[in-house]
């Protein structure tokens, strides 16, 4: 991985001012700052301590706390495509704790990669990029249909509480079922 991205370390923001760029920990936005770690690069936020196996993308300008790596892909590697590929791994068998979660900079640089050209990166990324963006559409679709069936279920005597646990769970396992399932099919046909 590390021929990929440059593993970069987040900082305790606490000296900083109130401002307008984003503070990110491990489990996402946190607050804004006067001052950025990257000002012009995007990055792939994965957590050092606590939430390993939960990556996302940064957008800069933006400052992650110690708790938060960076990892910014390196020139000739496309951001959306290394994304994928921090996604598809098993992170919490390189965890390196007895306690607390944690990852090392170096069990995420040793992590053996295949990456093909620049240009292929751009079209697999773009192609995940935009299943992704379909996946939450549909799951925002989803909300609001699960949303109007939680009003009948109740409005016909259901248990408030219950009918909603009921549509959330459904809708949750339903997500989970076919986002893994879409993103390992497609990976293992690449």
């Amino acid at each position: 991985m590390g021929e990929l991205v440059d593993v970069c370390s987040g900082r305790d923001y606490k000296h900083l001012s109130e401002g307008t760029i984003p503070v990110y920990g491990t489990g996402g936005y946190m607050l804004s700052v006067n001052d950025a770690l990257s000002y012009d690069r995007d990055a792939i936020g994965i957590g050092r301590k606590g939430t390993i196996d939960r990556p996302y993308i940064l957008k800069a300008p933006f400052w992650t706390v110690d708790t938060l790596f960076y990892a910014i892909p390196r020139e000739k590697v496309d951001l959306n495509f290394a994304f994928d590929i921090f996604q598809n791994i098993d992170w919490k068998k390189k965890d390196e704790s007895t306690g607390v979660p944690s990852l090392s900079k170096t069990a995420i640089n040793d992590i053996d990669v295949l990456a093909p050209k620049h240009d292929e990166q751009q079209t697999i990324g773009q192609f995940f990029a935009a299943l992704d963006d379909l996946i939450t559409l549909h799951q925002r679709k989803l909300g609001a249909i699960n949303l109007t069936n939680a009003i009948v279920l109740f409005d016909n005597g259901y248990n408030p509480a219950l009918a909603c646990e009921l549509i959330i769970l459904k809708g949750v396992l339903t997500y989970a079922k076919h986002h893994y399932q879409k993103r390992h099919v497609i990976l293992r046909l690449l």
